[in-house]
């Protein structure tokens, strides 16, 4: 009888902003005062919880979790585009949003236990990957621009080509299936940093207060100390006709 009447209350509350919202038994959904919720699809599966803080803005968004948490906090705005919704996949881990921070990302993948968190006061444009199947941390007041990567994940094991084969045919027609954790190492980006379009921060890298990580560069498992800029190194040769 509590499952019914949850679900009737969620289908009169966001009946009218045309979403789709599903909250298994054993999980859990708490939506503070004042937020919207606009054109979204959750799912909050089993052993799940999703919790919305205060004034905070969801539109055009795709959540699933399973077996895990998602805490978005007060006056956070997550937003998509309407018909290429910004995904959020929990598959077994955590993720942490921080008060008035805007997340427009195409794509949050946890796996395997993974943890993410986001500070305050920080924006990630459209178009940004961020994958994590053990931890990614990102600051207060970071700037993230368009397309960037950021993956503490091989996200693929290096299997033999006969075990590769073997899952290809087990779990055809879905290619890249993982039955183990690949190889990983833990993300952290300090407060205040700038990461530029296209650029790649990648497993194990350490990134300090205030950097800049310039357009297209790819940091990888690397330490970069505070109030510093990183850049692509590009070398070209002229040849006279």
């Amino acid at each position: 009888m509590k499952l019914i009447r949850i679900l009737k209350e969620l289908r009169l509350k966001y009946c009218l902003s045309h979403s789709y919202v599903r909250v298994c038994r054993n999980s859990q959904l708490t939506i503070g005062k004042g937020c919207l919720v606009k054109h979204c699809n959750i799912r909050v599966g089993d052993k799940s919880k999703l919790i919305i803080k205060d004034n905070a803005r969801l539109e055009n968004v795709s959540i699933y979790i399973e077996n895990g948490t998602f805490h978005i906090g007060a006056s956070s705005w997550l937003s998509g585009k309407r018909y290429d919704k910004s995904q959020y996949i929990i598959n077994n881990g955590d993720v942490t949003i921080n008060h008035h921070s805007k997340s427009m990302v195409k794509r949050l993948w946890v796996r395997f236990g993974g943890k993410v968190g986001i500070g305050c006061y920080t924006n990630i444009n459209a178009g940004t990957e961020i994958r994590s199947d053990e931890a990614v941390h990102i600051g207060d007041f970071c700037q993230i621009s368009y397309n960037v990567r950021i993956w503490d994940t091989n996200t693929h094991c290096l299997y033999s080509s006969a075990k590769r084969r073997e899952i290809a045919k087990k779990y055809w027609p879905y290619y890249g299936f993982e039955t183990e954790r690949p190889k990983t190492s833990p993300i952290t980006i300090g407060n205040d940093c700038w990461i530029g379009e296209d650029a790649s921060i990648l497993k194990g890298s350490i990134i300090g207060d205030e950097v800049t990580v310039g357009y297209r560069t790819t940091v990888a498992g690397k330490y970069i100390p505070p109030q510093n800029t990183v850049v692509l190194v590009i070398d070209y040769k002229i040849i006279q006709r």
